[in-house]
């Protein structure tokens, strides 16, 4: 689908690097990335009750209906911190005590801007504390990784009660793992994935020359399932931003999906969509409800940002939102710590939530009660797709194997996407991981084949 009007990117034709490997995982000397067309690959939501299916009516929400959301995370985290630590009895944040007490509560600031350490509150929930804050004094811990939403728990003293002193921070909790593993029998004793993050067209042109590269690629090696993760029509492309198009955003969106389509009807490849609030034919909304096609088909597989999927037993995270970005603008730490990709991947872990800052980014618009149903992370991943503008990544965080694919372009150029091939998982030996069994590469632009 090249439209009259749109000519091609010459920066992008003039790229240099195409196919260079950039980032590894695993052993991946040898392995062979191209798959069998013989196979029949199951792709299903890891639980359908909670799956968004549908687009849904937003700015309806409430105040008392959020703050009421709000304080059930913190009761639910305080009855995971009890079970785990043996807690009987949790403190009031703002009743004075001589002695070290628990507490949960949300961290948030006081001031406006970036939080600093001076200007830490925490937030204990209407049952343990009467939903009050109180100043937070975290000079008494040896390190620290914080960000406002983040939901502690602790133990500390509040000796005249009008400061916390947090003495201790409890180690977080991972999420726990499938108690089933993959049998990949199925895809002939490997799964093969092709993972790419939008934009999908240049922002100086509209004539998606980097997706049909990436589906060229796609036709070569015959991937299960590929991943494209939003934004399919970008807000931020300079054509869009200027509004000088000849067609509509729905228009530009279903001829992509009919290129699509037609790019894989003679595979046996799965196309996984998932959308993105930049996208411009799209509900601007958090969690964002799937994409709606016209042409139905048992090959385009259309999900929700965010989403957990189970491809043949193994369980995907997926999200559009650049959470990593958005974190890694709020968050302080203490001391510097190395590896802050790999802390902020952490984060959605152990706060089991694929958007777990509050309040949230200004890009984002966030409907609190679907937000509760739809965004949360009830079981722990086997691969967590994060993709993000922060620089690209593969890395195993407590078992979970966490990918940034970063994005297919960068502005006017070529950008980078991501290969993943799963090898069938010895049963016997399963005790959640799979990372054992991964072997995954970020390759540089796009590969002609």
């Amino acid at each position: 689908m090249t439209p009259t009007c749109f000519t091609p990117s010459r920066k992008y034709v003039s790229r240099s690097g195409v196919g260079d490997v950039v980032c590894s995982f695993g052993v991946t000397q040898g392995v062979e990335w191209k798959q069998s067309d013989e196979f029949s690959c199951s792709l299903t939501v890891y639980d359908d009750k909670t799956s968004l299916k549908s687009s849904y009516h937003f700015m309806y929400e409430k105040k008392r209906d959020r703050a009421s959301i709000l304080n059930d995370m913190i009761q639910e985290a305080s009855h995971k911190f009890s079970k785990e630590y043996n807690i009987e009895d949790w403190g009031h944040i703002h009743l004075t005590s001589v002695e070290t007490v628990p507490v949960i509560g949300r961290v948030c600031s006081e001031g406006i801007g970036r939080m600093n350490a001076s200007s830490l509150l925490l937030e204990g929930s209407q049952e343990l504390s009467s939903g009050q804050t109180i100043p937070l004094d975290v000079s008494s811990l040896e390190k620290f990784s914080l960000f406002p939403g983040q939901i502690i728990a602790g133990t500390g003293i509040n000796r005249l009660g009008k400061k916390f002193v947090m003495t201790s921070l409890y180690e977080d909790i991972f999420p726990e793992y499938s108690p089933k593993p993959p049998d990949l029998v199925n895809c002939l004793d490997s799964l093969g994935v092709v993972i790419a993050a939008g934009p999908f067209a240049t922002a100086d042109t509209m004539s998606y020359e980097p997706l049909w590269d990436l589906m060229k690629y796609v036709k070569a090696n015959m991937p299960h399932v590929v991943i494209l993760v939003g934004p399919l029509v970008d807000t931020k492309n300079d054509l869009v931003e200027k509004g000088d198009l000849n067609e509509t955003y729905d228009d530009i969106f279903k001829n992509l999906i009919l290129e699509i389509l037609k790019n894989i009807e003679n595979l046996s490849t799965k196309v996984v969509l998932v959308p993105s609030t930049r996208d411009a034919h799209h509900n601007f909304v958090y969690p964002t409800p799937p994409y709606s096609v016209d042409h139905a088909t048992k090959r385009l597989y259309l999900t929700s940002d965010p989403c957990l999927l189970n491809i043949e037993g193994v369980i995907f995270g997926i999200t559009a939102t650049d959470v990593l970005f958005h974190l890694g603008k709020e968050e302080i730490s203490h001391p510097q710590q190395p590896d802050r990709l790999g802390r902020l991947c952490k984060h959605l872990l152990t706060q089991k939530n694929f958007y777990p800052l509050y309040p949230p980014s200004e890009e984002l618009n966030i409907d609190f009660l679907h937000y509760e149903h739809h965004a949360s992370l009830p079981v722990m991943p086997h691969i967590l797709v994060v993709p993000s503008d922060l620089r690209y990544f593969i890395k195993d965080i407590n078992g979970c194997c966490c990918i940034n694919p970063e994005r297919l372009t960068k502005h006017s150029s070529g950008g980078t996407f991501a290969r993943i091939k799963i090898n069938q998982i010895d049963s016997s030996l399963y005790k959640g991981s799979i990372k054992d069994y991964i072997q995954a590469q970020i390759l540089k632009n796009l590969i002609h084949t």
